[in-house]
């Protein structure tokens, strides 16, 4: 799990938009995501205020938002 890193978040009316690894994904958006040479399928399951819940290879993660940021 340490290969996915959340970079930012965007929240509006519209859309929520989790930066995961320099890639945005919507809520409910899947694409690929290459990380040391490998593709891995990475589905954006929900995107909270600090936080973003990712499923990878059928296993979900909540990806935090470091501080300061």
């Amino acid at each position: 799990w340490e290969l996915f890193t959340l970079k930012g978040i965007s929240i509006s009316a519209a859309k929520r938009l989790a930066l995961i690894n320099f890639y945005t994904l919507a809520e409910g958006e899947e694409r690929r995501i290459k990380v040391a040479g490998q593709a891995y399928k990475v589905r954006c399951v929900t995107v909270k205020e600090r936080s973003a819940v990712i499923s990878v290879l059928g296993r979900t993660k909540e990806l935090s938002l470091r501080e300061g940021l």
